[in-house]
């Protein structure tokens, strides 16, 4: 299954069926929901958007959110308001954010392999 197949969208290139991404799996407690799901809202505030930040393009694509216990999606295109997720949906449900596949890796994978290049300024600067 892909993520198209889970949020049934056409956000496909033209040569592809398929688009990758990243699944992250939410732990099943309830701090880890609450947790993912304001990241989710965070996230798709941002994308509602589409500012023309400079900073913009390095934000990852959120895509949507997939309830693994109901087998559901919420597009970031559906009119369906994420802040209706309700607190027993959190509380019954496991919840996965997807979000764009970072093919070079996560920003930890680089900083592992360029560390000399992260001094105290550059966590200021990110921070």
């Amino acid at each position: 299954m892909t993520c198209k197949d889970l949020l049934q969208t056409k956000e496909t290139t033209d040569d592809a069926n398929t688009f990758v991404c990243a699944a992250k799996c939410l732990s099943f407690n309830a701090d880890s929901q609450s947790a993912g799901l304001e990241e989710a809202e965070i996230l798709r505030r941002l994308h509602s958007h589409k500012a023309h930040h400079p900073g913009r393009q390095y934000l990852v694509d959120y895509f949507g959110l997939y309830n693994e216990t109901t087998k559901q999606a919420i597009s970031i295109t559906d009119s369906v308001n994420h802040d209706l997720v309700t607190q027993s949906e959190t509380q019954d449900s496991k919840w996965i954010l997807l979000l764009e596949y970072c093919q070079q890796g996560s920003i930890w994978d680089w900083i592992r392999q360029n560390p000399e290049k992260v001094g105290f300024r550059q966590w200021l600067t990110w921070a």
